[in-house]
């Protein structure tokens, strides 16, 4: 082989290895990737979103799978509701219909993608995010938490164990196909790395960002939330009810930076906030005014206001 044949080996082998990234040599892609490709690193994944996300947490995938047809059976949602008087935690059970009805919009809207929770309860949200992730469609919940310390309704437990049990009807198992998977440590913790290291590549569509830490850590989140959030996505920030309460403080911060036009919130309900990709708001209104058992039953009104910073419109729960 004489030299210049040489040169022009290495140069396509160093060709193949650019175009790879730095995934190539750890290609641990799910077997649910189908033709999706890696998504172009930038500013996250989101229409208007021009916040600073750091390097290895913004190349994932979308999760393609065809649009749903049809919303869940009742029954199942009952079902759930019942299960989940015996878990711990302090969600009011009404979120399991407002998180339902959010995630059956989007199967059907074909937004598919992982669940996150960033910052634990002492379980029951988790729970309602369980349900409502597609096994099937390649979807899983990742926790990320330091569940350092105990639940209070089971001092005697470590809270880790606590989630195991509680959350076995849900699918949290430590081995198998796992339908949760938990991460101990810093709740904005959740990277690109990580997850390809659990052989989840894909941009979130649901996150739930725990409200009682301190803002600097919340405001964190938020902005790791942006970061591996796909547009149609929805984020639930808690500890919102409190005008002096630091996730007021921080969604503040938040909806009045560089992020404002990629974000809006969507509805205030006891104690959470739901915040949606600006380029579906409409369709997420439109979806809320059209379940009047839903309006009536709970009361839901609009409202505008400076509550979260800028003037915005969204709306709340009356009661």
């Amino acid at each position: 082989m004489d030299i210049l044949t040489c040169v022009w080996f290495l140069l396509l082998l160093l060709l193949r290895e650019c175009e790879g990234g730095d995934v190539t040599r750890r290609d641990v892609r799910s077997p649910h990737a189908g033709n999706s490709s890696l998504s172009t690193c930038g500013h996250g994944h989101l229409q208007g979103y021009v916040g600073t996300c750091p390097g290895n947490g913004v190349c994932l995938r979308k999760l393609q799978r065809d649009a749903k047809t049809t919303w869940r059976d009742i029954s199942e949602v009952d079902q759930t509701r019942t299960l989940l008087l015996y878990v711990p935690g302090s969600a009011d059970i009404v979120h399991l219909a407002f998180v339902t009805l959010l995630t059956d919009f989007q199967w059907r809207n074909g937004v598919y993608g992982s669940v996150g929770e960033l910052g634990t309860g002492e379980g029951k949200f988790t729970a309602v995010l369980s349900f409502n992730t597609d096994l099937e469609a390649g979807e899983r919940l990742v926790l990320s938490d330091a569940f350092d310390k105990p639940p209070a309704s089971m001092p005697m437990m470590a809270k880790l164990d606590s989630f195991r049990h509680f959350l076995k009807p849900w699918g949290f198992t430590t081995s198998g196909e796992r339908r949760v998977y938990a991460h101990r440590g810093q709740s904005a913790d959740v990277d690109r790395e990580m997850l390809l290291a659990w052989n989840l590549p894909w941009q979130f569509r649901l996150v739930s960002v725990d409200g009682r830490q301190d803002a600097v850590s919340l405001l964190r989140c938020l902005e790791r939330a942006a970061c591996i959030l796909r547009d149609g996505g929805v984020v639930v920030v808690d500890g919102v009810d409190s005008d002096a309460s630091p996730a007021r403080s921080a969604l503040k911060h938040f909806l009045n930076s560089r992020t404002r036009s990629a974000f809006s919130p969507l509805l205030l309900a006891k104690d959470k906030l739901y915040l949606c990709t600006t380029n579906w708001r409409q369709r997420f209104a439109r979806l809320l005014v059209s379940h009047v058992e839903l309006v009536v039953a709970y009361d839901i009104k609009e409202r505008t206001d400076s509550g979260f910073g800028p003037v915005l419109s969204y709306f709340y729960m009356d009661r």
